[in-house]
């Protein structure tokens, strides 16, 4: 074997190795891709998740904000109905109602 044989034998060899290098780069840059798209997927996934949840505890608080608010009325009406005369329970009917519309207002 001489020189020129084995000089093109070598770069046979290299050439070959370069494309199967570049074959794995391929596959590897590949499955990287997949795999930034799916971690992707799941942020996407959790910050959904999150924010039902934010919407739900929201929805929640205002609920129970709204029987508490509800209840002290109620309360307050009882007490002003045994303690008062009728002019006081109209005046704090009046003073409910409006509260009301105040907040259906800001509500809508």
């Amino acid at each position: 074997m001489n020189y020129a044989e084995r000089i093109r034998d070598l770069t046979d060899k290299f050439m070959q190795e370069m494309e199967n290098l570049k074959t794995k780069n391929t596959v590897v840059t590949g499955e990287k891709e997949k795999e930034a798209s799916k971690h992707a997927e799941q942020i996407h996934d959790l910050i959904e998740k999150q924010n039902k949840e934010l919407q739900d505890l929201g929805k929640s608080n205002f609920s129970s904000s709204i029987k508490k608010f509800f209840r002290i009325e109620f309360h307050l009406v009882s007490f002003l109905v045994s303690s008062f005369s009728l002019a006081a329970f109209l005046f704090f009917f009046a003073y409910f109602f409006f509260s009301m519309v105040n907040l259906l207002n800001y509500l809508l």
